[in-house]
């Protein structure tokens, strides 16, 4: 099924997966602004991203040479172990040789080449390429690449059915008052809150269930440190850590990578405990109401709005929309404060 509205692409997923190999430095071989924002972002999280800069000329004749360059100027102003190489639809168009240029630049750091552009397919796509990349130079091990493409096969599986790839068209919409959510959970006698979120998003999808959980919920959550790419595992320590510290005892139903594989234990969970309300925050579409042989009241809290669409129609009773999520904790290694759990900070008081 075709979908019309905007969704990720395979060029930004990769240099996120270069970030999460705890890459030095992104080299894009492209035009100035592709994915100018990504680069912005990833910037706060400690990745210097370069661009070669094609120009007109260049979609015709090629640039190899800039990219030379630019990687031969990255090693003697870093110094970096580990520079990524990612390509855009341009280089991908005119066919530009990455590793040729790799070959001559002849730097000394461990690069990772992607050859990847945004008409491969989904954004699962680029991540995929970059790990099989990583693992040609050494730098994962393919028992990692082969769990990551079950995880990413799983995840492209979620979207399609219940995602934004579940519809032609997904109208945006900004879901439920924050502070009406709130009310909610703070008078249900019995709530169960999951942190069911994708990789760094953790710190601030895990604000609201952290605030429940001081006040008496039982929490579930995704936060095992024992699997994924090196930054994965590290966001997972830290905030199982601050959890531990604040006090809160939670059961771990997987790793930060393992959003799109939870919803079946997930589902056991919610009818074994059988509580008067349920809270997922991060990838809510894991779990569809629906299908649940449950009396409870379900609060989804997601980042997107079309997101908030498609978990509307999966039977969840209220959804709030953490907008910006992503931007909001990148480079953070702390607890963000989250819209719902400022609510329920403030109802408390």
């Amino acid at each position: 099924m075709s979908t019309w509205h905007p969704r990720p692409g395979p060029i930004p997923a990769a240099m996120y997966t270069l970030r999460d190999l705890l890459a030095d430095a992104v080299v894009l071989h492209g035009p100035k602004g592709c994915c100018f924002r990504t680069a912005r972002l990833l910037e706060k999280d400690g990745v210097r991203v370069f661009v070669t800069g094609m120009e007109e000329d260049d979609f015709v004749f090629g640039a190899l040479e800039k990219l030379v360059e630019l990687l031969e100027y990255v090693e003697e102003r870093l110094e970096p172990e580990l520079i990524g190489v990612v390509g855009t639809c341009v280089s991908s168009i005119i066919g530009e040789d990455l590793e040729a240029a790799v070959e001559e630049a002849d730097v000394d750091a461990t690069v990772v080449t992607v050859e990847v552009h945004n008409g491969m397919g989904p954004n699962t796509e680029g991540v995929i390429r970059t790990l099989e990349r990583a693992a040609e130079a050494g730098v994962i091990p393919e028992g990692e690449v082969e769990r990551q493409k079950r995880l990413m096969r799983a995840a492209a599986e979620l979207e399609r059915r219940r995602g934004m790839a579940s519809r032609e068209y997904l109208e945006p919409w900004s879901g439920h008052d924050p502070s009406e959510v709130a009310r909610v959970l703070l008078s249900s006698e019995d709530v169960l809150a999951i942190l069911n979120a994708k990789k760094e998003t953790a710190y601030l999808f895990a604000d609201p269930v952290l605030e429940v959980g001081k006040r008496g919920a039982w929490v579930l959550a995704n936060l095992s440190p024992e699997s994924g790419l090196p930054k994965v595992r590290r966001d997972a320590e830290v905030i199982g850590s601050i959890f531990r510290e604040e006090g809160i005892e939670f059961e771990v139903t997987g790793s930060l990578d393992e959003y799109a594989v939870t919803g079946e234990l997930l589902a056991e969970k919610i009818e074994e405990f059988d509580p008067d309300s349920v809270l997922i925050t991060g990838i809510p579409h894991a779990v569809a109401p629906e299908e649940l042989d449950v009396d409870a009241t379900f609060v989804a809290v997601t980042d997107g709005l079309r997101e908030a669409s498609a978990l509307r129609e999966l039977g969840y009773d209220y959804v709030v929309v953490e907008e910006e999520a992503h931007a909001r904790v990148l480079g953070r290694r702390e607890i963000v404060p989250s819209d719902l759990g400022e609510a329920i900070r403030q109802l408390s008081a």
